[in-house]
């Protein structure tokens, strides 16, 4: 094995439901198997056990969720990141129809450099929906992925605010809102500087995650809707155009009653090595607009 790590332990009704069962917690650890690749181990606690009966009580063996992933030979899509040798800090949430996995990527090719030779990790999410195996497990089906956050973003774990509160999130205030948040490593600082710095690493800030619908979509400025992996679409009889959805992810609502004054104006904006942008934009009362992307020195 390449790794067994970070449980996340939660109910899961969608799991409840392929299996037959109600009321059950269920428990998600990231790894990976020696040349297979990264994959996430399943596990059920007993019936009536509570998380904190988790760090007791027996695991029940599901298999695997999501089997070994194969990775393949650089470069994926420009949309979805690497799927690494080994996995970290899985979890899984329900967001209206989607079933959605989160996992970190970890793990770099032996041909390539990085920058201060770290290894590289993604935050990628995987939506789909759930299944039974042959041997009556559930397993996940993926049908779109993605990444949370194209930073140095890393090791995110979700939880739901369902103690009471209402949080307000745009124009709406609804219960049982799907938060995120992750750490923010400094892997484009080489430890020399680190020390320098003083101190290493941050939590982001909260962000919210959700179902993103858009409808009535007739097309992309430039790539094909089906070579964009986070992308699932439906087309509904008689209506202009399709439905695409997605994995919705914004900060939460109330970062706008932060203070507002010394901001810093980020000119610059260093993005990792796959990335992929299309951008639209209507402008008035301006005399120049324009985006420009500078490359290191002898490359593309």
């Amino acid at each position: 094995m390449t790794g067994w790590r970070d449980p996340f332990i939660s109910p899961w009704k969608a799991s409840d439901k392929v299996a037959g069962c109600t009321d059950r917690t269920y428990v998600l650890v990231a790894g990976g198997i020696q040349d297979c690749g990264p994959t996430v181990f399943m596990y059920r606690l007993p019936p009536a056990a509570s998380i904190k009966d988790s760090l007791t009580g027996d695991w029940e063996y599901l298999g695997q969720l999501i089997p070994p992933a194969k990775r393949v030979i650089p470069p994926r899509s420009p949309w979805v990141g690497d799927l690494g040798d080994n996995w970290e800090c899985p979890s899984f949430i329900t967001l209206g129809s989607l079933q959605v996995v989160i996992i970190g990527s970890e793990g770099k090719w032996a041909d390539h450099t990085y920058p201060n030779d770290k290894i590289p990790s993604w935050q990628v999410w995987f939506s789909g929906h759930l299944s039974a195996n042959t041997n009556g497990h559930v397993q996940f089906d993926k049908s779109s992925e993605g990444i949370v956050d194209w930073g140095n973003y890393y090791a995110g774990q979700v939880f739901k605010a369902n103690d009471g509160r209402t949080l307000s999130i745009g124009k709406y205030n609804r219960r049982g809102v799907i938060l995120t948040t992750g750490w923010l490593v400094d892997n484009d600082l080489t430890d020399r500087g680190r020390r320098r710095q003083g101190w290493a690493g941050a939590m982001s800030c909260l962000r919210e995650l959700f179902e993103q619908m858009t409808p009535g979509v007739i097309g992309t400025l430039s790539s094909p809707l089906n070579d964009i992996p986070p992308f699932t679409t439906t087309v509904h009889p008689g209506a202009k155009g399709i439905t695409v959805r997605t994995l919705g992810i914004r900060p939460i609502h109330k970062l706008r009653h932060l203070p507002h004054d010394n901001l810093i104006d980020h000119r610059s904006l260093t993005l990792r090595s796959s990335f992929a942008a299309e951008l639209s934009a209507s402008v008035e009362g301006a005399k120049h607009v324009g985006v420009r992307f500078i490359f290191e020195k002898g490359k593309t």
